[in-house]
């Protein structure tokens, strides 16, 4: 179950663009929708209706990451001139459709159900740095790796260092071979 729920964090961490310091909400919201997935185990029921006895509403879903924009209360001090809401993305779910909202200029958690969503905008934070050359092997790397590979490799049969006239192959295993079911 955590390898599961760290995959699927990992995924809307990636999808994204989210910086790494928020993979423990994406942990929490990867359990919170589980939670109200069907379950072969329990014949196609949730987990939420196992526990709780009533199916879950999954209308308020929305896409991890996206941008929100929170609307501020007057009873925070906001004046008729003032900003009435403010933007930051969708990092958290709660019963009864309140969302978690983070606020990257000022690193700020906020719970509201007063959100309006733009599921096409992400984060979109993480770059790669460096080079391509430096992440990505080159075409005769990748050629002298997979030459070396399909070349069966000798080995001495009394222990020699030497190969000597009793000698036989090593092949490559069938999973290196593309041998289905081998």
């Amino acid at each position: 179950m955590n390898r599961m729920l760290f995959d699927k964090a990992c995924t809307m961490l990636d999808a994204s663009g989210a910086p790494l310091e928020l993979w423990a909400e994406a942990i929490l919201a990867a359990a919170y929708i589980r939670n109200r997935l069907p379950l072969q185990a329990l014949d196609g029921k949730t987990p939420h209706e196992a526990w709780y006895g009533q199916k879950p509403s999954i209308q308020h879903l929305r896409k991890w990451g996206c941008k929100a924009y929170r609307h501020i209360n007057k009873k925070t001090g906001r004046k008729k001139l003032h900003k009435k809401s403010m933007m930051g993305f969708l990092v958290g779910y709660q019963p009864g459709k309140i969302y978690g909202i983070y606020h990257p200029g000022t690193k700020e958690f906020k719970i509201s159900r007063d959100v309006i969503f733009s599921e096409n905008q992400f984060f979109d934070t993480r770059e790669v740095t460096g080079n391509v050359e430096d992440i990505l092997p080159s075409g005769d790397e990748i050629e002298h790796e997979s030459n070396h590979e399909a070349e069966p490799e000798l080995v001495a049969e009394s222990g020699d260092e030497a190969p000597s006239a009793t000698t036989h192959r090593v092949l490559p295993q069938s999973s290196q071979l593309g041998v289905p079911g081998a």
